[in-house]
């Protein structure tokens, strides 16, 4: 089985493909007819899929983006953008400072986006 480094992003939609063209043929009955490359892919994904999700919990925002958060992450929890880092953070309001619950997937925000929105405010926050 190939290592997840090896391969290249462009070919994870292809993974994706093969993993939903599976699915389908399990739900179906129709199994025998599943090339092995697809099977390979189709168990690439669904392990990739498993290990990026574990320990996470899906949230969604009150302006209506959706992620992935630390198990951990509660709903008055806030999505922060920390100068220099490469993902968002969640953190957590606690006795006037902020704890940081962990780094979080926030589709829509990952990219610098964030920095780009008419709401967008830089602040200060004190972290514990």
């Amino acid at each position: 089985m190939l290592d997840q480094d090896t391969i290249p992003s462009s070919k994870w939609g292809e993974y994706y493909k093969d993993y939903a063209t599976v699915c389908a043929a399990l739900e179906q009955g129709t199994a025998a007819t599943i090339s092995e490359e697809a099977l390979e892919h189709h168990n690439i994904y669904r392990l990739q899929f498993k290990w990026a999700t574990a320990r996470r919990r899906f949230f969604t925002t009150q302006n209506g983006y959706f992620g992935l958060a630390p198990e951990d992450a509660c709903a008055n929890d806030i999505v922060c953008i920390i100068g220099g880092a490469q993902t968002p953070y969640i953190l957590r309001e606690h006795n006037g400072c902020y704890q940081v619950i962990g780094e979080c997937y926030v589709h829509g925000l990952m990219d610098g986006e964030a920095l780009e929105l008419e709401d967008f405010k830089p602040e200060m926050l004190p972290l514990c």
